[in-house]
């Protein structure tokens, strides 16, 4: 959204997916089964998506990839020019944080503020260990940049 709303005034984003990395065009094309899967939807021959096999047995459901490959926050960032906390853990496993967010932090301009954080542990830990920490960050984000 802060690509794109220009009310919003500062961002804290913990573990974002970005999806794949865009072309020189901006576009970025599905995976080969994603592809596969989406267009068999479209044709009605199958009814639902099948759990991936290579989807981490934590992570739990099936998205929609028809909608999903189409979802670019990568591009979006690269239009943030708002302050803007990255908050990351070491060992994210989906995707790794060459495409959650140290890509955000990549993709963000240069002359945008940015601070990328990153604790250790698991994607999931954001949310237990290292709950309390990333909230924290993330209030004091806020106070710096959003009081008058």
């Amino acid at each position: 959204m802060a690509g794109h709303d220009p009310r919003i005034k500062a961002v804290v984003s913990q573990v974002p997916g970005t999806g794949p990395a865009p072309d020189k065009s901006g576009f970025a094309a599905p995976a080969p089964l994603v592809q596969k899967l989406a267009s068999a939807m479209a044709r009605g021959e199958i009814d639902a998506l099948p759990r991936p096999k290579e989807q981490p047995e934590s992570l739990k459901g099936t998205g929609d990839f028809r909608t999903m490959w189409r979802y670019l926050p990568r591009v979006a960032a690269a239009n943030i020019r708002v302050p803007t906390l990255i908050i990351d853990q070491e060992q994210e496993e989906y995707g790794g944080r060459e495409n959650s967010g140290l890509a955000a932090k990549n993709a963000i301009p240069r002359t945008t503020i940015v601070k990328y954080h990153v604790f250790p542990g698991s994607h999931y830990d954001i949310y237990e260990k290292n709950y309390r920490e990333a909230t924290k960050m993330a209030r004091d984000w806020f106070s710096e940049h959003l009081k008058p």
